[in-house]
């Protein structure tokens, strides 16, 4: 699948970047998720000619930078006869997010989240007004009904009333024209975090960019953690935020994104040892055990490692040690801590490894 790509002409693949770029509606929808797509296969077979190709011709650039589109959509929804229909904004917004999912994807690895950093995705994201939206008045959109000519509002809100205090009164709850803020809000911090844990403790750029990005989102942080603490009081009614419902589970997910933000990246490397980890190798073998060791270089010592491919357990080695490169990405579950280290055995990465 590789080859056949690479064997594509040069133009085809500048054609769906431009779309993903320029264009609008589906056509930039698709080329956006077809991006994601070929930088997800790259990862799986160890080739990073995507990323490269996006670099070089400056389209990773222009796609962080395409972020204020959609900052562009909304200033002007808010204005009188806006001209913006309702299928342009969903398309945008629709746009908007798979965009920010294949930022997710892209920094995945480290040097997928070095080239978001250097691209400026911190500078873009704070100079953003869709974070300075005020969390307890939201924000009104004028949509103009092109068949019926006429105005409607849509409210941006985070699925709640416009202030802390109407949210006793689930009577005022707003459930109709409304779009969640929580959608979009979501895959930003999920970005972000996953920025910070691929470029691991050692890189001060991307720790300091984001205590700046969240000191300037202030108002947004003290609103999500407001309404988590009304909820955990149980002060506001189960009308508004019912057990296991969207709104709920959205507001759990943004108070653990904030959580991670202001977690020291080297404090959450050692709360995570003891874990039970998958550790997977760019080249598609998998090595799972319990975490005992991992530093700021990714180089992982694993306790009852057991090397799989394609998921069936090829090898048992017992310890494991894989040695760590500047292609690291992290995700890790909990599990209970296990006994010390005895042997090892040696694992070269050479390429990019994720940690599940």
């Amino acid at each position: 699948m590789v080859a056949i790509i690479k064997s594509v002409d040069k133009k085809f693949f500048q054609v769906v970047c431009n779309d993903a770029i320029y264009s609008e509606g589906s056509s930039r929808i698709t080329s956006t998720l077809f991006l994601e797509a070929l930088v997800h296969l790259g990862t799986l077979t160890g080739v990073d000619f995507i990323l490269k190709a996006l670099a070089k011709n400056n389209a990773l650039l222009l796609l962080v930078r395409s972020v204020k589109r959609t900052d562009a959509m909304l200033t002007l929804c808010q204005k009188q006869n806006s001209g913006v229909t309702l299928e342009n904004l969903v398309f945008d917004l629709t746009a908007f997010r798979a965009t920010l999912y294949f930022f997710v994807r892209v920094a995945k690895s480290t040097n997928g989240a070095l080239q978001l950093i250097q691209n400026e995705l911190f500078s873009i994201l704070k100079q953003s007004n869709f974070l300075q939206i005020d969390p307890d008045l939201g924000l009104n959109l004028r949509i103009e009904e092109v068949h019926d000519h006429k105005t409607i509002k849509i409210n941006v809100l985070l699925d709640t009333p416009l202030s802390l205090i109407d949210m006793v009164d689930p009577t005022k709850l707003k459930s109709e024209n409304t779009i969640s803020y929580f959608e979009f809000l979501i895959p930003i911090f999920q970005l972000i975090s996953t920025v910070l844990l691929s470029m691991g403790p050692n890189y001060e750029p991307a720790i300091i960019q984001t205590r700046e990005l969240m000191k300037g989102i202030n108002r947004l942080v003290v609103g999500v953690m407001k309404r988590d603490l009304l909820v955990e009081d149980k002060r506001v009614g189960k009308e508004i935020y019912k057990e296991d419902s969207v709104e709920l589970v959205s507001l759990k997910e943004m108070v653990k994104l904030f959580t991670i933000r202001e977690t020291d990246p080297s404090k959450f490397l050692s709360d995570i040892i003891g874990s039970s980890v998958t550790v997977k190798l760019h080249n598609g073998v998998e090595y799972k055990g319990n975490l005992q060791t991992i530093d700021g270089f990714m180089n992982v010592v694993l306790e009852d490692g057991k090397e799989s491919i394609n998921g069936t357990v090829t090898k048992d080695y017992g310890d494991v040690f894989i040695r760590g490169n500047n292609d690291v990405a992290n995700e890790c579950g909990r599990a209970e801590l296990t006994k010390p280290i005895s042997t090892f055995r040696s694992v070269n990465s050479h390429t990019s490894q994720q940690i599940f």
